[in-house]
Parts: C-alpha cells; structure tokens; sequence
C-alpha cells in the first residue's frame, strides 16, 4: 500500500482533513507539505501521486533554499544568502590557474635576473 493511500485510509477513519501547502521550485515543480518546516514531510506533487522529494538542495520561487537530507524530509529552510560563494566555474578555475603560472614564471624570471646581477 503506497503511503499516500494509508494517509487517506487514516484520515478517513479519524474524520480529519489536513491541508497541505503548495510551493513551487524556481524551475516551476509543485512540492507540498503539511507545513514548509524542519522535519516535515515534502512531496513532489504530479498529476496522479505524490513523490517523496529527493534529498538535495532546492531554490523555492520566493528564493529561499529547501534541503532535503533524508528523502521525504525537509531538513531545512533558509534564505539564500551572499555570504555563500558561488561554485566557481571551469572557465574561473582555468583563468585563475594560468595567472597563477604565469605568476610562478615572473618569480622564477625575477631569481635568474638576482643571480645574473650578484655573479
């Protein structure tokens, strides 16, 4: 029996209705939770089930960050801040590694000169 189906068979029986909140992803998907908390269930809804959201790092529409650490679960809510460096890109890592040998040939270029000068 999916969880889902149990959920309904209980709230059936208890005569409950508990409303659950929708969000959206940056990228448009429609998760929802009994509420967006630490340590409340999140699923990803579809048109025909619901889906236990995967663990990862997600960006709500409004900006604010949702971890998931354990499938289902949310670990998590934040705002996004910019104290948190951006991973840095290939091209970035490819610049910063040529001006970083370029600085070592100066410095090796700098030396011979120095031993040039004191012979």
């Amino acid at each position: 029996m999916k969880s889902t189906e149990m959920l309904n068979q209980i709230k059936t029986l208890l005569n409950i209705e508990v409303k659950l909140e929708e969000m959206k992803l940056e990228n448009g998907t429609l998760v929802e939770a009994e509420s967006f908390e630490k340590g409340k269930e999140i699923f990803i809804k579809t048109d025909d089930e619901k889906v236990a959201m995967p663990v990862g790092e997600y960006i709500l529409e409004d900006g604010r960050l949702l971890i998931v650490e354990e499938e289902g679960i949310i670990a998590d809510m934040r705002e996004v801040s910019d104290e948190v460096p951006a991973k840095e890109s290939e091209e970035g890592k490819e610049i910063s590694e040529d001006l970083k040998d370029e600085d070592q040939y100066e410095e090796k270029e700098d030396e011979k000169e120095m031993a040039e000068e004191d012979a």
